[in-house]
């Protein structure tokens, strides 16, 4: 009896979970047709996200703090929200506010994916994985900081950009080396890429947050559900789990989710020449683009060395197989009765 109430209600909260994701979708619409919705939609999407997190902790009894941390990200956000939407501008409780919420967003993503929550593996796959993905994301950061600043000093630019490249190049590591992941995680990841693609968007118009009726309001009314979807889902209380986030891919397999990184240099040439920002020097993305790519060729060669390696020798003995097998006389024998 106790097995099947468990089973219905993993049921009954995955539906949920799904549920509001559909209506996140519709409330998206509607505030992206109707502008005069999207300051008051992003005020209720941050309270309503609140709600499902802690009806999600609720239901789902999880062991680790992660989730209460989530809360508290997302309603500072939303502190920041309402606090625009009811004085029409800026000020400086919303920034504040924002600020902190960026802060807690800081200790969530260094307590869920930092290196010290796992084993640490130190080889050259996962040292040239480091490597690629902080080459792409320093690129993707310089940019915007300079389309951000100009000819001016917009230090609010830098320092999110900062923060934000750091973070997302954390995420960003975290989702090609693991394996197994679940819904929830998927979902909290979606969260938060969208979340910094508002928090960079601002930045680059020397904002921290997005004017009343504003089109980034879409996106932060997007982002702020997907948290509150992922904490429904049954699979929350595994989602940062550390015995399930300790399990790595296969060498190939993180690879291959490298390789759309590659097309990111031309992607930030390509965004800035259609924007007509302050571009960087010539030499840098082209330069940026060699380095990704020459590092991708020499991971992929890594990759093919060590499964033609596994592939012809033993996982138990470490004695080749096949036509490389030693001879009889060096393979060891059972001793004589």
């Amino acid at each position: 009896m106790t097995r099947v109430t468990a089973d219905r209600r993993a049921v009954l909260s995955a539906r949920g979970a799904w549920g509001v994701l559909a209506l996140a979708g519709v409330a998206t619409a509607l505030v992206a047709l109707e502008p005069g919705l999207r300051s008051a939609g992003t005020v209720y999407a941050g309270v309503v996200t609140v709600m499902l997190i802690l009806a999600g902790v609720w239901w789902h009894r999880p062991g680790s703090g992660f989730w209460p941390l989530v809360a508290l990200m997302v309603a500072c956000w939303t502190v920041g929200a309402a606090v625009v939407h009811f004085e029409g501008h800026i000020t400086a409780w919303a920034t504040a506010a924002v600020w902190a919420g960026q802060g807690v967003a800081t200790v969530v993503t260094i307590r869920a994916v930092g290196p010290g929550r796992h084993v640490r593996v130190r080889s050259l796959t996962a040292v040239l994985d480091l490597v690629i993905i902080t080459t792409v994301t320093v690129l993707v950061g310089a940019q915007i900081v300079v389309a951000g600043t100009g000819h001016r000093h917009n230090w609010t630019a830098v320092s999110v950009a900062s923060v934000d490249v750091a973070l997302l190049s954390m995420l960003v590591r975290f989702a090609v080396s693991r394996r197994a992941l679940t819904t929830s995680t998927w979902l909290v990841l979606v969260g938060a890429a969208l979340t910094f693609g508002y928090d960079l968007n601002q930045a680059v118009n020397g904002r921290r947050l997005a004017l009343p009726g504003d089109a980034g309001q879409v996106l932060g009314v997007a982002c702020l559900v997907f948290f509150g979807a992922a904490a429904l889902h049954p699979s929350m209380t595994k989602a940062f789990d550390a015995r399930t986030l300790a399990q790595r891919r296969p060498g190939s397999t993180a690879l291959l989710g490298l390789l759309p990184l590659v097309l990111v240099p031309l992607a930030v040439a390509w965004a800035a020449d259609v924007a007509d920002v302050r571009t960087l020097p010539l030499w840098a993305v082209p330069s940026a683009g060699a380095v990704v790519a020459g590092l991708c060729l020499v991971r992929g060669s890594n990759a093919l060395r060590s499964s033609e390696y596994l592939a012809e020798h033993d996982p138990l003995t470490i004695w080749p197989t096949g036509a490389g097998s030693p001879g009889p006389s060096r393979r060891p024998t059972a001793p004589a009765r």
